[in-house]
């Protein structure tokens, strides 16, 4: 009878369940934003070794997408005075609906599809990034992050960031 650590799916719950302790610990802050940090880029290279390693297409859109997530969190949270966690759900469903709404027109075009999606991804991020600088959606130009609460998900704040990683 095999040990109950050599399952693929217990190792994994263990793993799992060792690293949603970390922030209790009561390491320092810098090993917790560096484990953060850690997450972020595992994220992003995740999706593009999906776009590009499988699917073939260079994306330049990455920071587009988390801008109008990080945006919507942004308004909703420190204009609005919604939840924080409350804006996730709505703040990754508009992200998503620009990149299908993207991915609609790209795709639409069959001889420049790989230079077309490049180019539109690239153009998006410029696009997001002007219109959140020059628009008074959010009450004046910009968006400011200080006004938004984090909750506590951790001791420490950096804790509450990796959580939310």
């Amino acid at each position: 009878m095999p040990h109950p650590l050599r399952t693929p799916l217990l190792r994994l719950a263990t793993v799992f369940a060792a690293l949603l302790l970390l922030p209790f610990l009561h390491l320092a802050p810098a090993y917790e934003s560096f484990a953060y940090l850690a997450l972020h880029w595992v994220a992003l290279a995740t999706s593009w070794n999906i776009l590009s390693g499988y699917a073939g297409y260079f994306s330049f859109g990455h920071g587009a997408f988390f801008g109008i997530g990080m945006y919507t969190t942004a308004v909703l949270a420190g204009r609005l005075d919604w939840p924080f966690l409350a804006t996730l759900p709505l703040a990754a469903a508009l992200a998503c609906a620009f990149a299908l709404a993207l991915g609609a027109v790209a795709f639409r075009v069959h001889s420049l599809r790989g230079e077309l999606f490049a180019l539109l991804t690239l153009a998006a991020s410029f696009v997001v990034a002007t219109v959140v600088l020059n628009t008074p959606i959010d009450g004046g130009p910009g968006v400011v992050l200080s006004g938004v609460a984090l909750p506590q998900l951790a001791p420490t704040p950096s804790g509450s960031f990796y959580l939310l990683a």
